[in-house]
C-alpha cells in the first residue's frame, strides 16, 4: 500500500534529511542526541505536510509543534488528520493484524461460542432438506438456546423456517447479530462477503468442509473473527 500522506511503514517515503522538515521536533522524552532524520512527502500541501511529520515524530517519541510561516495554515480550524490519511492508517492498522482474527485454536472457538447468542445462518436449507448438516445443524444450535436467524440461499417460495422469519440478505436483518453460520461452498462464498461486512457481526464460521482463505482474511480485515472447515454443532457439543 502506498500512500503519499504517510511514513514508509504505513506507506510512503520518508526521507533521511533532517533539513527536510518544515517544523520544528522538541524531545517528549530523553531523545537520542541527534534527533531522528525525519521526511515529508514531496510536492504535498503544506499542511499535510505538518500532519505527516507530527505523525512521524509521535512514532519516534517526539512532540510536533507546527511552524508559523505565512504559508503554512494553523493547525485549526482544520482537523487533525485528512479523512484519507485517518482511514488510510486504520486500514494499515487492520492489514497488520488481521492474522489474529484467523481462530483456529480450541480456546478462541470456544471463547466465541460463549460470547454467541444470535446466529445467522446463511444457505439454511427448510426441514424438508432434514437429512443435510444447512438443516440439522441450525436445528441443534436452537435446540441449545441459541437464537437462529434463516438467511437462505434458495428456496423463494418459503417465508419461515424452524418457526422463524426468512430473511434474503444479511443486511436486511436489520438488528445486531454476534455469528453467520456459513453453508455456501468455498468458491460461493465470495459474492456473499460485503453483505456478511455490512451485516457488522462478531464472528463468521465456516462449516466443516468449507474454507476460503482469500475470503477469511477480508472478513479478518474488517475486523470479524473467522472460523473454518468446523462443524458448529459439534464443536458447541463439546464446549457442553
Amino acid at each position: 500500500m502506498k500512500d503519499p500522506l504517510i511514513g514508509d511503514r504505513a506507506g510512503c517515503i520518508v526521507r533521511r534529511s533532517w533539513r527536510t522538515m518544515r517544523g520544528v521536533l522538541r524531545p517528549s522524552s530523553t531523545p537520542p542526541a541527534q534527533p531522528p532524520a525525519l521526511g515529508v512527502p514531496a510536492a504535498q500541501d503544506d499542511r499535510h505536510i505538518c500532519q505527516v511529520n507530527a505523525i512521524a515524530a509521535c512514532a519516534l517519541g517526539y512532540s510536533y509543534d507546527a511552524p508559523t510561516a505565512p504559508n503554512v495554515a494553523p493547525p485549526t480550524p482544520y482537523p487533525p488528520l485528512p479523512s484519507r490519511l485517518g482511514m488510510a492508517l486504520v486500514t494499515y492498522a487492520r492489514m497488520s493484524d488481521w492474522k489474529n482474527n484467523i481462530i483456529e485454536e480450541r480456546e478462541g472457538i470456544a471463547e466465541i461460542l460463549r460470547d454467541t447468542k444470535t446466529i445467522a445462518v446463511l444457505g439454511m436449507k427448510p426441514e424438508s432438506r432434514s437429512g443435510e448438516a444447512a438443516f440439522f445443524v441450525p436445528e441443534h444450535m436452537d435446540g441449545a438456546g441459541y437464537e437462529i436467524i434463516p438467511v437462505p440461499v434458495y428456496f423463494p417460495e418459503l417465508t419461515e423456517m424452524l418457526g422463524k422469519p426468512v430473511f434474503r440478505s444479511l443486511a436486511a436483518i436489520g438488528r445486531p447479530i454476534d455469528m453467520v453460520n456459513v453453508f455456501r461452498r468455498p468458491n460461493d462464498i465470495p459474492p456473499h462477503v460485503d453483505d456478511i461486512i455490512a451485516a457488522k457481526p462478531k464472528y463468521v464460521w465456516f462449516q466443516a468442509g468449507i474454507r476460503n482463505d482469500a475470503a477469511a482474511q477480508r472478513l479478518a480485515e474488517a475486523g470479524i473473527k473467522v472460523v473454518q472447515n468446523r462443524c458448529l454443532m459439534v464443536e458447541e457439543r463439546a464446549l457442553g
